[in-house]
């Protein structure tokens, strides 16, 4: 298994560095960063882990979507076979769109 970061997932991280290099310096933002790293890495022996993601009228495609927490942000992946897909990272209270 692999873990693999969709181009919103990317953006996502970019933004929350530098929300955190704005508000806590460089230091503290890239180690939050790589906290929230170290929370996906369990995915590779645990792929189910996390809850399944609960959208109304989820199509049967879309079934393999879990959500991971990780303080105020929610963790998006796709279990894609052997790839786990980080699709997006949702700040808690965020509408789901």
């Amino acid at each position: 298994m692999k873990i693999e970061y969709s181009p919103q997932a990317e953006a996502d991280f970019d933004e929350i560095l530098l929300y955190g290099c704005l508000h806590w310096g460089p230091e503290a933002g890239l180690a939050f960063i790589e906290e929230l790293k170290q929370t996906l890495r369990p995915l590779l022996d645990f792929p189910e882990m996390g809850r399944a993601y609960d959208l109304e009228d989820m199509t049967e495609d879309r079934q393999n979507l879990r959500v991971i927490p990780h303080g105020q942000y929610q963790i998006v992946c796709e279990i894609a076979g052997e790839v786990i897909r980080i699709l997006t990272i949702i700040p808690k209270g965020r509408p789901r769109t």
